[in-house]
């Protein structure tokens, strides 16, 4: 059969009622691409495949399986309807028919031949006799001789709990029949993704149906209009006492226009009653087709029970930044900095103990913590929130602050709201705020937005450990006093990560501690990113109280990059910390021996050759030891302290020996090399002849490094010496 002339001859055909129930079973397979329509379309044309003829009244099952292979291969058929079977036929009494069959927005085009009277399937008994009656065909129901039964086509799995399509009975004769695929319009595929908003204008009615019975209501309706469609239900206002009801309302349906193009849509006039659903006044159904050409449409449709409605539609595309903002995935970063002159609300003390709560994304809150007693309260905490940028800027970002009680409820110190649309332009801009509260006082806080994909996101929310190497202090302030503790502290560490505390042991008598020790964290990398872990430096004391000795504290969110990072930070008073931050994705906390760790530290040695010093300050008075000095070199590196021999009564001591110190590189590194020449006395304090300080900074990276120095002292005369480094 030539595909051109059937479709010529579609018009003039007449068509009979059938199911392919055995189609159903074709094994599925992706749609050809749309660029190769022309070759499918030769293909049907062309192939005598494609119009093989089927015998009847036995179906040879190699034409069965031959059919079933090249249908697979020109496209995948999927069962429609809730019989789930390809269904061919809604009108009879023709020689041909063609029916059109929706597919992921395509069409599949079935054209059926005359000779169809020899074969058909079972179908409901009123279609069947009128098919067959147009056919001359004898009913049914009528004795049948014997028939030869179609052979089973064979099975495949169906997700659906549908019932499996009826069974044919061959009468004899033959079918010809072709496929063709038309892809649908790319611009109109496309349209059906877009997001909008649906209007629906309904204007007024005319002459409705008067429902209402009564002495006071009798021959009047209270009329209202429901609209569904999308999956959706709104309704306008109620008239009281009206048959010709004068809306002039819009009521509105979000979501893509393909949604609406494959949804029914339905508007029913309801007369409202105090009791009860309402009665119906009459409703009309149709699609919205008309939405693949125009976006807008005026009705004035008669209601199958009495007068008419008129309303119109209208499609309106979101914005493209707005649609963009759907797909973007990522967090929102809230950080409250501070508050200025806060409204008092304690009875006792005059004070506040204020906290943030921060309200976005239209669902999701979280807050600061409270800090007490306090008017002009800094927080610097940051809130994060997970969602689309859609979720954050189509809805206010508000932040509360509040006044925390101890009993009752919080108390409210004022609140703001800012709108989120700016980043719909610049969603990698930083934006800082200083908002009036309405009660009294100000609030800082800044707002970014950062782009998370979901390999991020993953490892984000994947559980772990933070593990935290505190190796040393430098330089800390002493507070201890007494004879014995002069110029002396006793430090630890209180360290905060997310909402957890830990402390390390405590270093006693000494401002340059050396802890090397390891602090453990557990929890989810998101725990702890977000926020600066915080490094508080105490001095313990005998009674149980403590001093402060500064603070610091530093982002960890370079982690996301990198395993680990290496941190020299000042301390908010004197002196600095060294430590090192390591994140270990599916570790659990105490999983790491003494032996592990100690595998994993590499070592290093540093060799530090004094050699001589010349012209150095002579300290020592008195007739024996005028005009000479008793020196000796204190050596200091990495947390270590050696000294050399003493050179009595010598201004250019010759000492010529070596000092070994051994450690972990990391104790070395961003350390600097430290010399103190002394005077040695038998009576005293040794007296300070001049000190040295030496950067080593670029030998730490080397395995293997040397150098030699000749240097000035900061007194009087010069110091020579030479390192030699090497990583074990």
């Amino acid at each position: 059969m030539d595909l051109a002339k059937a479709n010529e001859s579609l018009e003039e055909s007449k068509s009979v009622s059938a199911s392919l129930a055995d189609l159903s079973a074709i094994p599925q397979a992706a749609p050809p691409p749309a660029g190769k329509q022309g070759a499918l379309l030769q293909k049907a044309a062309e192939s005598k495949k494609w119009q093989r003829r089927l015998s009847a009244p036995t179906l040879p099952k190699k034409d069965m399986d031959l059919l079933q292979k090249e249908l697979a291969g020109l496209t995948k058929i999927r069962r429609l309807e809730r019989e789930n079977q390809l269904r061919v036929g809604a009108k009879y009494g023709a020689d041909e028919e063609k029916l059109k069959v929706g597919y992921n927005n395509d069409k599949i085009e079935l054209t059926h031949n005359k000779p169809f009277t020899a074969l058909d399937y079972d179908l409901p008994h009123a279609q069947y006799v009128t098919a067959a009656s147009a056919m001359g065909i004898p009913d049914p129901n009528a004795p049948q001789p014997p028939e030869a039964a179609m052979p089973a086509a064979p099975e495949v799995p169906d997700e659906t709990d549908a019932p499996a399509p009826p069974s044919a009975k061959v009468r004899g004769g033959t079918l010809e029949f072709a496929f063709v695929w038309e892809p649908e319009d790319p611009i109109l595929a496309a349209a059906r993704k877009q997001h909008g908003v649906l209007k629906v204008h309904v204007k007024k009615g005319v002459n409705l149906v008067a429902a209402d019975t009564g002495f006071l209501a009798s021959g009047k309706s209270d009329p209202y209009v429901s609209i569904s469609t999308g999956g959706q239900t709104a309704r306008t206002k109620t008239i009281k006492k009206e048959l010709n009801p004068v809306w002039d309302e819009t009521v509105e349906f979000a979501g893509t226009l393909g949604a609406f193009l494959g949804a029914p849509f339905e508007l029913r006039v309801v007369d409202e009653d105090m009791l009860g659903k309402g009665d119906s006044l009459g409703e009309y159904k149709t699609n919205l087709n008309v939405l693949k050409t125009k976006t807008k449409a005026k009705f004035v449709q008669t209601l199958p029970t009495q007068g008419t409605i008129e309303f119109s539609i209208a499609w309106e595309m979101e914005d493209p930044s707005l649609t963009r903002a759907r797909g973007e995935v990522g967090v929102l970063h809230v950080l409250c900095k501070k508050a200025s002159n806060l409204k008092a609300t304690d009875f006792m003390g005059g004070k506040s103990d204020p906290y943030v709560k921060v309200l976005a994304g239209g669902g999701q809150e979280s807050q600061t913590k409270a800090l007490q007693d306090n008017l002009d309260p800094v927080w610097n905490q940051r809130l994060v929130f997970k969602g689309t940028l859609y979720d954050f800027v189509t809805n206010p970002l508000t932040l509360k602050v509040l006044d925390e009680n101890m009993v009752g409820g919080s108390t409210a110190l004022g609140d703001v709201a800012v709108d989120m649309a700016p980043f719909l332009r610049d969603s990698d801009e930083k934006k800082h705020y200083s908002e009036k509260l309405a009660t009294q006082g100000s609030v800082d806080f800044a707002v970014s937005w950062e782009r998370v994909d979901a390999a991020l996101q993953a490892m984000r929310e994947a559980e772990g450990v933070l593990r935290i190497h505190l190796k040393r202090g430098q330089g800390l302030q002493a507070t201890d006093t007494g004879f014995l503790q002069s110029g002396k502290s006793d430090p630890f560490v209180e360290i905060i990560a997310g909402e957890q505390a830990k402390k390390s042991a405590v270093i006693e008598k000494t401002t340059e501690p050396v802890w090397d020790e390891e602090i453990e964290f557990e929890g989810k990398m998101e725990d702890f990113i977000f926020n600066p872990i915080v490094f508080k430096v105490f001095d313990a004391d005998m009674l149980g109280t403590r001093e402060s000795l500064g603070e610091c504290q530093v982002g960890i969110g370079m982690l996301q990059r990198t395993r680990a990072k290496t941190f020299n930070e000042d301390l908010s008073t004197q002196g600095n910390l060294d430590f090192r931050v390591t994140w270990a994705a599916g570790e659990k906390a105490g999983m790491r021996t003494a032996a592990d760790r100690a595998a994993e530290i590499k070592k290093g040695r540093l060799m530090v050759h004094v050699k001589q010093a010349v012209d150095l300050m002579a300290s020592d008075t008195g007739f024996l030891q005028s005009g000479k000095s008793d020196p000796y070199v204190v050596v200091r590196v990495g947390g270590q302290e050696q000294k050399t021999k003493t050179i009595s009564k010598d201004l250019n001591p010759v000492w010529d020996e070596t000092l070994t110190f051994e450690a972990a590189v990391d104790l070395f590194v961003g350390t600097q090399l430290e010399f103190e020449i002394f005077d040695s006395d038998l009576i005293g304090s040794d007296e300070s002849l001049g000190e040295l300080q030496v950067g080593l900074e670029k030998m730490w990276d080397d395995a293997k490094a040397s150098r030699a120095f000749n240097e000035a002292l900061p007194t009087q005369g010069t110091f020579e010496f030479a390192v030699e480094w090497a990583v074990l």
